[in-house]
């Protein structure tokens, strides 16, 4: 029963956060930074009143009433209780951070320990939220691309080189697309209509890779994307989009649940590809 009740409260909070994506670009300046906080900031929305979160992000307290019946709630109260929902969900995963919290290593090592912590429910995070099917879908457009190419820049890049050795140690021909000698935008202009980027970036956006990609989208290409919220410009250009969770990093990037997908997918793709393209 525990696990029925978690996939339904998992399930309205997702159909929840989708209502938010689909009506953020229309959304006025105010509303627009409630919904980019609820997004990110959903166990706060779960435990706050409206005045608390109202003064948080530096909005009137009316504008969260506002942004709850824009999403067809009755109220604010009545969307705060699908955060609730989520929140319970979320327990154990808070109850653990907790327990770590009261006994803090020392020195050095606790540096690593942090960092170790984190990791761990970051994975167990990536688990329980991501999106198969999403991610399923990723792989059948990347597998029919007549090539892949990598677009990811900064901190992001790293996570493309990932995902591009693992694809060329597996024999799939792969590209990282780059600003090297400016010709960054004719490189785009290039590639074919059934060529897929692969376009992988996490806030603060990085302005190169959502422009690329922008492009290519434009012109018919397929893009797939790799972010970290339905809030990510990536998210309104690609065909697919693969959402990291959410979590409060003490790291700056989330590398290591960016760094099991990635590796995750290059190897499904290369599993999923006709025999004879090996």
């Amino acid at each position: 029963m525990g696990n029925i009740a978690e996939t339904e409260t998992n399930g309205a909070f997702a159909g929840l956060r989708d209502r938010i994506a689909r009506a953020y670009p229309e959304l006025s300046p105010q509303l627009r930074a409630i919904a980019e906080f609820s997004i990110q900031n959903a166990d706060t929305v779960a435990v706050e009143t409206a005045q608390q979160l109202a003064k948080r992000i530096g909005v009137p307290p009316s504008s969260m009433v506002r942004f709850a019946q824009t999403l067809g709630y009755a109220g604010f109260n009545e969307l705060k209780r699908d955060f609730r929902d989520n929140l319970v969900y979320r327990m154990g995963e808070i109850r653990e951070r907790e327990a770590i919290s009261a006994h803090p290593a020392s020195g050095a090592i606790a540096v690593a320990d942090a960092l170790m912590s984190e990791a761990r429910r970051d994975l167990d995070r990536l688990f329980k939220e991501l999106d198969r099917k999403q991610f399923d879908r990723a792989v059948i457009e990347l597998v029919r691309a007549d090539r892949i190419h990598v677009l990811a820049q900064q901190t992001s890049f790293a996570l493309g080189c990932i995902f591009h050795a693992t694809a060329l140690s597996l024999g799939t021909p792969t590209n990282m697309l780059d600003e090297a000698g400016s010709f960054f935008s004719r490189q785009i202009e290039l590639l074919g209509m059934e060529d897929a980027i692969l376009a992988i970036s996490f806030a603060p956006y990085q302005t190169s890779v959502v422009r690329g990609a922008k492009l290519h989208a434009a012109r018919g290409g397929i893009v797939v994307a790799v972010t970290d919220n339905v809030l990510s410009p990536l998210a309104a250009i690609a065909r697919v989009t693969i959402e990291t969770p959410q979590r409060s990093p003490i790291a700056a990037h989330p590398l290591v649940i960016g760094t099991c997908v990635l590796q995750a997918l290059a190897i499904a793709v290369n599993e999923t590809r006709p025999s004879e393209s090996r």
